[in-house]
């Protein structure tokens, strides 16, 4: 019988998202246990150039943990291209989600070795790419896979509506999969670098993208259709 060590390596690089995920989801945690009622854990990255990485990583999510659950793992391809993998099991130890989240413009498809490797190890499963926050350029992958992965373990999950917001910064177009929000905030954060700023950054950017999701739901639900719009157009 095959067995597996659960022992993850250390090899991420400084720059590497991993500690920033974690971090965040403890400060979630500690403000609401109610936005994360699933565990959640985060895997050390994936970098594509390197043997077997991601390979181990889904032997470790599927043989280290256990029960309902959801596993991040933070996928670098090359030097500066962020991605971001997240696996969901019920209790019944069923994968009941696998996705794949680029947040580059124009990368709509998953990686041959990547699918591959995947259904080598889950059989009865293929990754699917989900449509979150893109930008045009590869400069903001760190930044918005961050965001990503943070509002998908939250289950913030976006339909299929589209904007497209132009920053001011560096001319570039960033489209947002997802139902029409509070993106000012993020436009502006984005435009001005935020990448240079903390990560405590993000995660308020997070909280107000997230309160006005649910003041625009409050208003579709009781009916207020001049107040949801109102709210999407800030």
């Amino acid at each position: 019988m095959e067995t597996f060590r659960c022992e993850s390596d250390h090899s991420y690089q400084s720059s590497d998202i991993h500690d920033d995920l974690s971090r965040q989801l403890k400060k979630i945690r500690q403000q609401s246990q109610e936005r994360l009622p699933t565990p959640v854990h985060v895997l050390n990255t994936v970098t594509d150039t390197v043997g077997d990485q991601i390979e181990e990583r889904f032997r470790e999510a599927q043989k280290c943990h256990s029960g309902k659950r959801i596993i991040l793992i933070p996928y670098l391809m090359g030097n500066d291209h962020w991605n971001g993998i997240l696996l969901e099991w019920n209790s019944m130890e069923q994968i009941e989600q696998s996705e794949f989240i680029n947040p580059v413009t124009g990368f709509d498809s998953i990686p041959d070795e990547l699918q591959k490797c995947f259904m080598k190890i889950f059989p009865k499963n293929v990754l699917r790419c989900k449509i979150m926050l893109k930008d045009e350029g590869r400069t903001k992958s760190r930044l918005l896979t961050v965001i990503n992965l943070l509002n998908a373990a939250q289950n913030s999950h976006f339909d299929q509506s589209s904007i497209t917001l132009r920053t001011d910064q560096d001319d570039s177009t960033t489209s947002f999969e997802g139902n029409q929000m509070n993106f000012y905030e993020l436009e502006k954060r984005l435009s001005s670098g935020l990448a240079k700023f903390s990560i405590s950054d993000e995660n308020m950017l997070s909280e107000r993208i997230q309160r006005s999701q649910n003041r625009i739901k409050e208003y579709q639900e009781t009916e207020r259709m001049e107040d949801a719009e109102k709210e999407m157009n800030y």
